[in-house]
């Protein structure tokens, strides 16, 4: 899917466009199989979608984390 809309998007453009699509599609699936809710679709989107935030927060702490202390560790090995 990306590759073909990166042909003719931008790569942002088509990367914005599959994962609205996955989301799309994993919130359907889950809603059935894993939420296990035919009722309120709003209030599952908000609690799948919160998931997704909460998880690439998470994701971007982590990754800053790391990056911050591998700087740090290899501008003091550097010092010496």
């Amino acid at each position: 899917m990306y590759t073909c809309l990166w042909r003719i998007t931008s790569p942002t453009i088509a990367m914005a466009i599959g994962y609205g699509t996955t989301t799309l599609i994993g919130l359907t699936i889950n809603k059935k199989w894993v939420f296990k809710t035919s009722g309120n679709v709003t209030k599952t989107a908000i609690k799948y979608y919160s998931t997704y935030v909460f998880t690439w927060c998470l994701t971007v702490l982590l990754k800053h984390t790391y990056c911050l202390s591998t700087h740090l560790l290899t501008n003091k090995l550097s010092q010496y």
